[in-house]
């Protein structure tokens, strides 16, 4: 399973399991395209698209209130990163998937 970990400017963070319901409020979002899209290397996903994505995790983790809209929420992010878990969403010490860091 897909972790992100989000990073606020005040030195917070907080890592959050992408479940197949982040994965739908992400590819439903009029922003976006496909969650296989964000791995594409041959036309790399804009960066906006990783930091949705990492908003959608929070957002369904309850790590952000319900009517806080993405951009109001980005204005407080330093970095995302990924990484992976377990079926649980426990991390595990695998290789982190490609992208791993927008930069």
């Amino acid at each position: 399973m897909l972790l992100v970990t989000v990073r606020h400017r005040d030195g917070r963070e907080g890592t959050f399991p992408v479940w197949p319901s982040v994965e739908y409020a992400y590819e439903t979002d009029k922003e976006t395209g496909t969650f296989d899209s964000l791995w594409d290397d041959k036309v790399p996903a804009p960066k906006h698209h990783h930091y949705r994505l990492a908003y959608y995790a929070a957002l369904k983790a309850g790590a952000v209130g319900l009517g806080e809209v993405f951009d109001k929420w980005l204005d407080n992010i330093s970095s995302i990163q990924y990484g992976k878990g377990d079926d649980s969403g426990n991390p595990t010490p695998e290789e982190q998937p490609p992208n791993s860091t927008p930069s």
